[in-house]
């Protein structure tokens, strides 16, 4: 058996035990205890003679031994750590440290999308989700241990809103759109309002950004602040709206 072993002992030598009599088991190690048929863990790896004694109030004696120690070897315990302990959407890639004991072989499963036989594994997932991470460490002796953490990987919707853009085909602030950050959106729907509200741009793509014109294709419209809200849900069904303005310059 491997530690930490919890065994169950009966007295099946010494005939009925009745409540005048006193015993002490024996452990082997040290440790005793006086229960009939007791419940005894072994948390360090060895072998230990376990013993029991009887005795009467009449003063007679009788002692018990298994007929070979209880042997005990070291077990392993499977345990790991990773990071970042947040992980988000923008880079969903995690490095995993193992730290079981006693381990001599390593079995990863990433949530049912990966499997790994190194020690220290990195996985990437996708850029949102909940996912199950299981490690299985083994011995030599194929003992082995099971260990468990959830992988949370939040969607990253924090983009950068520009405020002011030249639509002049210079190369240079020609689009109004957001920069970055939405990783793992589910939905996107973006407006762009005149000063007296009315749609002047409509796109559900974070890509497509606004050039200036009525709706992409029409007369270009003049310089000016406009008026944007854009409505974000992302793949957990969470929903963020982002409102502004943006200053067209011709």
């Amino acid at each position: 058996m491997d530690t930490p072993a919890v065994i169950a002992f009966t007295n099946s030598e010494l005939g009925p035990f009745k409540s005048s009599y006193q015993l002490a088991w024996d452990f082997g190690n040290g440790e005793t205890a006086r229960q009939e048929n007791p419940v005894y863990t072994f948390r360090q790896a060895g072998q230990y003679p376990v013993s029991l004694k009887i005795s009467t109030p009449g003063g007679c004696l009788a002692t018990a031994s298994l007929p070979r120690p209880v042997r005990i070897d070291e077990g392993v315990l499977a345990r790991f750590a990773f990071s970042p302990e947040k992980p988000e959407s923008a880079n969903p890639t995690v490095a995993f440290q193992d730290l079981s004991v006693n381990a001599q072989s390593w079995s990863w499963d990433f949530g049912g999308l990966g499997q790994s036989a190194d020690p220290n594994p990195q996985f990437t997932f996708p850029p949102a989700g909940t996912f199950n991470v299981r490690l299985i460490a083994s011995t030599d002796a194929l003992c082995k241990d099971t260990f468990e953490q959830t992988i949370v990987i939040d969607p990253t919707l924090k983009a950068y809103w520009p405020t002011i853009f030249s639509p002049n085909n210079d190369g240079v602030n020609d689009l109004f759109k957001p920069e970055g950050g939405l990783f793992g959106v589910e939905t996107f729907q973006f407006t762009v309002y005149s000063r007296w509200g009315n749609p002047v741009f409509q796109t559900q793509d974070p890509q497509e950004g606004w050039n200036g014109k009525f709706q992409n294709t029409g007369s270009e419209l003049p310089g000016g602040v406009y008026f944007y809200r854009a409505i974000v849900k992302d793949a957990e069904g969470k929903t963020g709206i982002k409102e502004g303005t943006i200053t067209l310059i011709r």
